[in-house]
């Protein structure tokens, strides 16, 4: 079975969480403040992530926007980004949707204010419960060799180590039935 044999569901548009976090489907309205925050964070998230490069203007932004649009109505893709207490604070992707196996990847950054907080933490969880309520069975988090943070995330919720290599560590879960940490 392939994506265009199967109709996916998507996930809905926007969750709450704990202490004033919620999880929203990305929006081209915030381009501007995500636009500033890359920008003024630029060195510190290119040391694990390779997209921050081709955000350099605020059309770069509005493409990006644009093209989450597309994937999310496609079901290749769903880009979200975080709040805390209706400021922006990060995002989130879930991607590499796998059909067949029933498994995706997340992707995700936050903002240097707001690291060490929870906020991916419970962000993750409220989108590993979307995704475990219509029927996917992995989440996957692939994570820099060096990027211990990343790492704590995932092992927090009780994924385990499921390879590595030169440069990545690769985590999963399987989410039915899974005892996914809060």
């Amino acid at each position: 079975m392939n994506s265009a044999e199967f109709n996916p569901i998507a996930p809905a548009d926007i969750f709450f969480g704990n202490s004033g976090v919620s999880v929203r489907k990305q929006e081209a309205r915030h381009a501007e403040v995500v636009f500033k925050k890359v920008q003024s964070q630029k060195e510190r998230l290119q040391e694990f992530l390779s997209w921050p490069i081709h955000i350099n203007t605020l059309e770069d932004q509005l493409n990006f926007s644009l093209k989450t649009d597309i994937q999310w109505a496609a079901g290749h893709a769903y880009h979200f980004q975080i709040f805390k207490d209706e400021t922006f604070a990060g995002a989130i992707s879930i991607h590499s949707l796998n059909y067949q196996n029933r498994s995706f990847e997340f992707g995700y950054w936050v903002d240097s204010e707001y690291e060490g907080k929870g906020l991916v933490q419970e962000s993750l969880l409220l989108l590993i419960k979307a995704m475990a309520a219509r029927g996917w069975r992995q989440a996957i988090i692939r994570t820099n060799y060096q990027n211990i943070r990343s790492q704590n995330v995932a092992q927090k919720l009780g994924m385990t180590l499921q390879s590595q290599t030169d440069h990545f560590r690769i985590f999963s879960a399987t989410l039915e039935g899974a005892k996914l940490q809060q």
